[in-house]
């Protein structure tokens, strides 16, 4: 679905006319500001829960330098799948292992063997190389941002997901009985999402990736889909 097919079916859900709606403000665009934005909050969502984007680019670590910040060159990413140099592949470590094997970890030269990722954006790669070396960095990362009539990244089976979402997320700034009818599209939407993340998370194991999706399964739901 487009992003103007995905915006009449939300407004038909909340039975509003899709032509002129009365509920949400517009402003001459194929799909209202308020609609577009909730498209594009939940294909975000959906990719970060599922990991079901990936790019693979190259990423330089600079010499003599131990940390770094990803997104400067790459402001898509999300989490590391794989870090490899000249085809060798660097192993995911955490600061408490590496502490662990070598207190001195952080003055290390040589060819890098381990990385660590904080956050979004911060890095860590132990031994410090000592010149400028060019790395490939596997990655799942975010969506591009819909505009228009465009089409989203996520695959097309979960393109109904964000008419859930997108359900959800107009009826949340009601309250009372419409925010209770916007959690029941939520869940529904979760649900999807905890769907492909198990596929994601199956085909992530077979290609030894560093990353997993979360388990949606053991996550408790109840604390943000039942009203308080």
């Amino acid at each position: 679905m487009t992003a103007k097919e995905i915006s009449d079916r939300i407004l038909a859900g909340i039975d509003d006319d899709p032509s002129a709606p009365g509920s949400i403000a517009s402003d001459g665009t194929p799909v209202p500001p308020e609609i577009m934005a909730a498209i594009n909050e939940g294909q975000e969502l959906f990719s970060w829960l599922t990991l079901c984007l990936e790019a693979i680019a190259p990423i330089t670590l600079p010499a003599s330098t131990t940390f770094g910040m990803i997104r400067a060159t790459l402001p898509d990413f999300l989490v590391p799948l794989r870090l490899s140099i000249g085809g060798a592949r660097v192993k995911p470590a955490t600061p408490a292992e590496l502490d662990a094997l070598d207190d001195s970890w952080q003055n290390r030269v040589g060819v890098p063997g381990f990385y660590f990722t904080w956050g979004f954006n911060f890095y860590a790669v132990t031994p410090q190389p000592a010149n400028d070396t060019v790395s490939q960095l596997t990655y799942a990362r975010a969506p591009l941002q819909l505009v228009d009539d465009a089409w989203p990244e996520i695959p097309e089976q979960y393109h109904q997901s964000l008419v859930k979402y997108g359900r959800y997320r107009v009826k949340l700034k009601e309250g009372g009985r419409g925010l209770e009818r916007g959690l029941v599209q939520f869940k529904e939407f979760l649900a999807d999402a905890t769907a492909h993340a198990d596929y994601v998370r199956a085909r992530s194991r077979a290609a030894r990736y560093d990353t997993l999706p979360i388990e949606l399964k053991l996550f408790d739901r109840a604390r943000v889909v039942k009203p308080r």
